[in-house]
């Protein structure tokens, strides 16, 4: 119990060095306002060096133990593109509770999400905001004096060019989501979602009945982000969903322009990302809280 605190308060005292930072440099960071980039428009893998290492974690989730693949961007392991695990060494020191787990999330508290208000990007956050709260049982509280000891989420501007990240489910402590400062509403609810507990709709375990996944047009180091989740109690939820936007398009982690590393199975045909919570979605978060 002390070796968990310990970790929890770091973290949180880490969490407000960077929230002391989040609001800083937003002008050399924005590109030319071409307005906001939705999450269809994205070049998904594109942020992971081809060159990154790799590793494997195991995860308990409230629903059971998931063993994912990872890649380690600037010392932190990154699933799939944009779930954020954490430091890796972090990862790699067991846990004294749960030894055959790297790591442990849960869910928020009576669909309850406090966060500290974003000081950047905020039309897009707290449009992804009211959007998530008027379609689901999720309540998101601001919290504008925010406790040492609080669970909830803050907003920094990522580092990453491109991209925007997230851990999945409540962590405890304060909890990080990096949004690229010209991402629009869709990007942040996805990564939203992640923090509420959602994973790819692209890893579910019956993802192969609906989806052709071609790894040859994928680098061999990237294969591990096609790696499909064991059946848990809660995921997948529902029928497999290509509206869900937390399913990638066809280009996602692609080799090259035009070589597809996902087409329908059905008749091989190309979809793209979604830019609004399909009916999935929210059945599977409510079923959630």
């Amino acid at each position: 119990m002390q070796t968990n605190t310990c970790l929890r308060v770091n973290s949180t005292l880490a969490a407000l060095a960077l929230l002391s930072l989040a609001g800083l440099g937003a002008s050399a960071c924005m590109a030319e306002d071409d307005g906001p980039i939705e999450l269809a428009d994205l070049d998904l893998g594109a942020g992971i060096p081809e060159d990154a290492l790799t590793g494997t974690a195991r995860i308990l989730t409230p629903d059971g133990e998931l063993e994912v693949g990872y890649d380690i961007v600037d010392g932190r392991a990154i699933v799939e593109g944009d779930i954020d695990l954490g430091p890796v060494e972090a990862l790699r020191a067991k846990t004294a509770d749960h030894a055959n787990a790297s790591l442990l999330y849960d869910r928020w508290t009576g669909g309850k999400i406090k966060y500290i208000p974003p000081s950047f990007n905020q039309t897009a956050i707290n449009g992804a905001i009211a959007a998530i709260e008027a379609a689901t049982q999720l309540d998101f509280v601001p919290v504008t004096t925010p406790m040492l000891y609080e669970d909830l989420l803050f907003f920094t501007q990522s580092s990453d060019s491109g991209v925007s990240s997230s851990q999945v489910g409540r962590q405890g402590g304060w909890q990080q989501v990096k949004i690229w400062p010209t991402h629009g509403q869709s990007v942040v609810i996805h990564e939203l979602l992640h923090a509420a507990g959602l994973w790819h709709e692209q890893s579910r375990s019956d993802r192969n009945n609906h989806v052709i996944v071609n790894l040859v047009c994928v680098p061999p180091s990237r294969w591990h982000n096609f790696d499909i989740k064991a059946p848990l109690v809660g995921f997948p939820f529902g029928g497999f969903d290509f509206n869900s936007i937390m399913l990638y398009g066809s280009s996602a982690f692609s080799i090259f322009p035009g070589c597809n590393s996902m087409v329908r199975k059905s008749n091989g045909a190309t979809f793209s990302g979604n830019s609004s919570m399909s009916a999935g979605d929210v059945a599977a978060i409510n079923a959630m809280f």
